[in-house]
């Protein structure tokens, strides 16, 4: 029973029938294009942060605070887990 493949690159239907400098051009001919989906691609990425450093940002209240300011300072058990902390408790 035969099995029918297909292939989407003519570089990979005719491999073993090219010669090394064919081989070569054929795998070298989309070099460009890949660096600049690459750069397309961290374009993105930097947006991307951007967008979730300002969706962050909306939420978080600033707070400055001078020398000689009191301020609350919490003080956890030794070796204990405290499920008011979660995962800030001491190990």
């Amino acid at each position: 029973m035969p099995v029918e493949i297909t292939l989407g690159a003519y570089r990979v239907a005719r491999q073993n029938d090219l010669t090394v400098g064919e081989y070569h051009d054929l795998m070298m001919d989309n070099v460009d294009e890949v660096t600049d989906a690459r750069l397309a691609a961290i374009k993105e990425i930097e947006k991307d942060k951007i967008a979730v450093t300002k969706a962050y940002n909306k939420k978080i209240k600033t707070k400055s605070f001078q020398i000689g300011d009191l301020v609350w300072m919490t003080v956890l058990p030794l070796k204990a887990k405290d499920r008011k902390f979660g995962k800030w408790s001491p190990s």
